[in-house]
Protein backbone atom coordinates (compact mmCIF):
# COMPACT_ATOMS: atom_id res chain seq x y z
CA UNK A 1 0.00 0.00 0.00
CA UNK A 2 1.08 3.48 -0.45
CA UNK A 3 -0.44 7.22 -0.84
CA UNK A 4 -2.74 7.35 -4.20
CA UNK A 5 -1.32 10.22 -5.12
CA UNK A 6 1.97 8.80 -5.65
CA UNK A 7 0.69 6.40 -8.39
CA UNK A 8 0.30 6.28 -12.12
CA UNK A 9 -2.09 5.07 -13.92
CA UNK A 10 -3.50 1.39 -13.42
CA UNK A 11 -1.24 -1.62 -14.55
CA UNK A 12 1.61 0.56 -14.57
CA UNK A 13 4.96 -1.06 -13.35
CA UNK A 14 6.67 0.29 -10.02
CA UNK A 15 10.80 -0.33 -9.52
CA UNK A 16 12.91 -0.54 -6.39
CA UNK A 17 16.56 -0.33 -6.56
CA UNK A 18 16.12 -0.76 -10.38
CA UNK A 19 14.23 -4.16 -10.23
CA UNK A 20 10.83 -4.61 -11.56
CA UNK A 21 8.36 -5.05 -8.06
CA UNK A 22 5.44 -4.92 -9.25
CA UNK A 23 2.35 -2.75 -10.89
CA UNK A 24 -0.54 -0.57 -9.80
CA UNK A 25 -3.39 -2.20 -8.89
CA UNK A 26 -6.24 0.34 -7.66
CA UNK A 27 -5.79 3.78 -6.38
CA UNK A 28 -8.39 6.28 -4.54
CA UNK A 29 -6.81 9.66 -4.05
CA UNK A 30 -10.10 11.44 -2.59
CA UNK A 31 -10.40 13.37 0.38
CA UNK A 32 -11.48 10.08 2.17
CA UNK A 33 -8.51 8.10 2.01
CA UNK A 34 -5.25 8.65 -0.49
CA UNK A 35 -4.69 5.19 -0.81
CA UNK A 36 -3.07 3.06 -3.31
CA UNK A 37 -2.26 -0.59 -4.27
CA UNK A 38 0.84 -1.70 -5.81
CA UNK A 39 0.52 -5.67 -6.73
CA UNK A 40 3.94 -7.13 -5.52
CA UNK A 41 5.43 -9.80 -6.98
CA UNK A 42 5.35 -12.50 -4.34
CA UNK A 43 9.23 -13.10 -4.31
CA UNK A 44 9.83 -9.02 -3.84
CA UNK A 45 6.82 -9.28 -1.09
CA UNK A 46 7.88 -8.07 2.93
CA UNK A 47 5.88 -7.58 5.63
CA UNK A 48 8.67 -5.15 7.00
CA UNK A 49 8.27 -2.07 7.97
CA UNK A 50 12.18 -0.79 7.71
CA UNK A 51 13.52 2.71 9.63
CA UNK A 52 16.84 3.98 10.67
CA UNK A 53 18.35 3.57 7.23
CA UNK A 54 17.56 0.21 6.67
CA UNK A 55 19.35 -1.42 9.38
CA UNK A 56 16.19 -2.10 11.47
CA UNK A 57 13.10 -3.28 10.69
CA UNK A 58 9.83 -4.62 12.45
CA UNK A 59 6.95 -6.20 11.82
CA UNK A 60 3.03 -5.36 12.33
CA UNK A 61 0.92 -7.67 14.16
CA UNK A 62 -2.20 -6.11 13.81
CA UNK A 63 -3.96 -2.54 12.31
CA UNK A 64 -5.88 -0.11 14.03
CA UNK A 65 -9.71 0.04 14.27
CA UNK A 66 -11.60 3.01 12.84
CA UNK A 67 -12.13 5.43 15.86
CA UNK A 68 -8.62 3.63 17.78
CA UNK A 69 -6.65 7.19 17.03
CA UNK A 70 -6.84 9.87 20.67
CA UNK A 71 -5.04 12.70 20.74
CA UNK A 72 -1.79 12.29 22.67
CA UNK A 73 -0.92 8.98 21.06
CA UNK A 74 2.32 8.07 20.03
CA UNK A 75 2.66 7.38 16.25
CA UNK A 76 5.72 6.69 14.30
CA UNK A 77 6.35 7.57 10.36
CA UNK A 78 8.83 5.07 8.27
CA UNK A 79 9.36 7.34 4.94
CA UNK A 80 10.52 6.45 1.73
CA UNK A 81 13.00 9.83 1.43
CA UNK A 82 13.80 10.68 5.09
CA UNK A 83 15.96 7.86 6.18
CA UNK A 84 14.69 7.26 9.43
CA UNK A 85 11.53 6.48 10.96
CA UNK A 86 10.24 9.53 13.01
CA UNK A 87 7.65 9.34 15.56
CA UNK A 88 5.51 12.22 17.37
CA UNK A 89 1.87 12.18 19.07
CA UNK A 90 -1.60 12.36 17.57
CA UNK A 91 -3.07 16.58 17.67
CA UNK A 92 -6.17 15.64 15.84
CA UNK A 93 -8.23 12.59 14.70
CA UNK A 94 -10.15 14.70 12.19
CA UNK A 95 -8.46 16.85 10.26
CA UNK A 96 -9.92 18.88 7.31
CA UNK A 97 -8.35 21.50 5.51
CA UNK A 98 -6.28 22.41 2.49
CA UNK A 99 -2.91 20.83 2.45
CA UNK A 100 0.95 21.45 1.13
CA UNK A 101 1.49 20.99 -2.49
CA UNK A 102 -2.53 21.41 -3.19
CA UNK A 103 -5.40 19.31 -2.03
CA UNK A 104 -7.93 19.40 0.44
CA UNK A 105 -8.39 16.40 2.83
CA UNK A 106 -11.37 15.65 5.58
CA UNK A 107 -11.25 13.43 8.51
CA UNK A 108 -7.58 12.70 8.36
CA UNK A 109 -5.59 12.17 11.21
CA UNK A 110 -2.71 15.07 11.92
CA UNK A 111 0.18 14.43 14.04
CA UNK A 112 3.39 15.97 14.50
CA UNK A 113 6.04 13.44 13.30
CA UNK A 114 8.83 14.66 10.76
CA UNK A 115 8.53 14.04 7.20
CA UNK A 116 9.27 15.58 3.76
CA UNK A 117 8.04 15.78 0.56
CA UNK A 118 8.75 11.87 -1.13
CA UNK A 119 7.87 10.51 2.31
CA UNK A 120 4.11 9.99 1.13
CA UNK A 121 3.12 6.94 1.28
CA UNK A 122 4.91 5.71 3.86
CA UNK A 123 3.40 3.49 6.95
CA UNK A 124 2.29 5.31 9.68
CA UNK A 125 2.29 3.00 13.11
CA UNK A 126 2.78 2.22 16.80
CA UNK A 127 4.53 -0.28 18.25
CA UNK A 128 3.49 -2.86 16.15
CA UNK A 129 0.03 -1.81 15.18
CA UNK A 130 0.03 -0.31 11.95
CA UNK A 131 -2.30 3.45 11.87
CA UNK A 132 -2.47 4.21 8.47
CA UNK A 133 -0.39 5.98 5.56
CA UNK A 134 1.40 9.67 5.62
CA UNK A 135 -0.12 11.37 2.99
CA UNK A 136 0.46 15.31 3.42
CA UNK A 137 1.59 18.23 5.14
CA UNK A 138 -0.57 20.15 6.69
CA UNK A 139 -0.79 24.12 4.95
CA UNK A 140 -1.57 26.44 7.96
CA UNK A 141 1.85 24.02 9.82
CA UNK A 142 4.35 22.94 7.87
CA UNK A 143 5.59 20.45 11.22
CA UNK A 144 2.18 18.82 11.45
CA UNK A 145 1.56 15.86 9.06
CA UNK A 146 -1.58 14.16 8.01
CA UNK A 147 -2.44 10.44 7.99
CA UNK A 148 -5.43 8.55 5.77
CA UNK A 149 -6.54 6.32 8.46
CA UNK A 150 -5.35 2.30 8.04
CA UNK A 151 -9.25 1.25 8.23
CA UNK A 152 -10.12 3.74 5.19
CA UNK A 153 -7.09 2.58 3.64
CA UNK A 154 -8.61 -0.83 3.09
CA UNK A 155 -11.81 0.17 2.74
CA UNK A 156 -11.04 2.30 -0.27
CA UNK A 157 -9.01 -0.40 -2.03
CA UNK A 158 -10.98 -2.87 -0.93
CA UNK A 159 -8.77 -5.12 0.60
CA UNK A 160 -7.28 -6.27 3.68
CA UNK A 161 -4.14 -6.00 5.72
CA UNK A 162 -2.29 -9.30 6.09
CA UNK A 163 -0.34 -8.75 9.63
CA UNK A 164 1.16 -10.94 12.38
CA UNK A 165 4.00 -12.53 10.35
Amino acid sequence: MTAGHCLGAIGETWYQGGRSIGTTAAKSSSSYADAGLILVSPDKLSHYIYSNNNSTYMTMKSTLPLGGETVGDTVCVSGGKTDNSNCGTVISTNFSGSVAGGGYYSGQVEANYYAQSGDSGGPTFSAYQLMGIHVATNLSNNYDNLYSKVSRVLSSLGVTAITGY
